[in-house]
């Protein structure tokens, strides 16, 4: 097993560039990956490269659950083809001689760790790329769709899954994105094959989410009173509610959560209003 772990990282090792300044010339010492062109030091952690300086990644996590990669999935990357890219691999199960598995933290099955805003991979690797439920973790992810297009083969397949209707559910979690908002991303790089609703973002588990975390909400910070309001309140009754925000029984209900602090409601708000001060810079002289 630990030679053909070896053997997988040797491989690994010939798709890699420095993330820094795109050269291919990386030298390998025991405890760090060197670009002898721009002289700049990557660690590495259980002989994996991992490229970027967080030093919250450590060691490797042993306790993240993920989902192995569905069957459809699979099969499209084998009608397609050659070397597939997982970026969000998070913790497979297994690893599989055609894909090459990339995340920002380091699971026991992870090839290569980075940050998907610079791949380090070489240019025009990959049949196929795909990335499901990364992009609203993602601080530009324009930057991550020119890398993604970079690594990509003329022609090669794309597939994405990201958030659009779904609750505030990570610190990292910065945008959800409409149809229109992916088409915005992508179609400049991309031919559009589909953008469709997956069988994992049916509109009845937005729903569903949504009830969760709100009476999760609800029950924390509530009195047992408000809680049982809630709990036992049907759709058709909600539906009145925003027919009429400014209705007794809206205005009722708003008061009963009223307490809620904003910091707990901001993961399912409808919005939000900042305000701001531009900031005034200092002249030198």
């Amino acid at each position: 097993m630990n030679e053909q772990v070896g053997n997988r990282q040797e491989w690994i090792r010939t798709l890699l560039q420095c993330p820094q300044c795109r050269s291919v010339l990386l030298s390998y010492h025991d405890r760090e990956v060197r670009c002898e062109e721009c002289k700049h030091y990557y660690r590495l952690i259980w002989n994996r490269c991992v490229f970027h300086d967080d030093i919250s990644v450590s060691h490797v996590d042993y306790n993240r659950r993920s989902f192995p990669l569905s069957l459809r999935f699979i099969e499209k990357i084998k009608r397609k083809g050659g070397l597939a890219l997982n970026i969000g691999c998070g913790a497979q199960p297994e690893n599989m001689d055609f894909i090459v598995d990339f995340d920002y933290i380091l699971c026991p099955n992870t090839d290569v760790v980075g940050d998907g805003h610079a791949l380090p991979l070489r240019d025009g690797l990959f049949n196929t790329v795909l990335s499901l439920n990364v992009f609203e973790h993602l601080k530009t992810p324009d930057r991550a769709v020119q890398e993604i297009q970079r690594v990509c083969k003329p022609g090669g397949l794309l597939i994405i899954h990201t958030a659009f209707m779904q609750p505030h559910h990570d610190f990292s979690h910065f945008f959800n994105a409409t149809r229109e908002g992916i088409r915005e991303w992508f179609t400049p790089f991309f031919s559009e094959l589909a953008c469709i609703v997956s069988p994992n973002f049916t509109v009845e588990k937005t729903v569903a989410w949504m009830s969760h975390d709100f009476l999760n909400m609800v029950r924390k910070y509530c009195p047992k009173a408000t809680v049982d309001r809630y709990e036992n309140m049907t759709l058709r009754e909600l539906e009145r509610v925003w027919k009429d925000l400014y209705s007794d029984n809206a205005q009722e209900l708003y008061k009963l959560i009223r307490d809620i602090p904003d910091e707990a409601q901001g993961n399912l708000a409808l919005g939000f209003e900042f305000i701001g001060e531009k900031k005034i810079r200092k002249t030198v002289g």
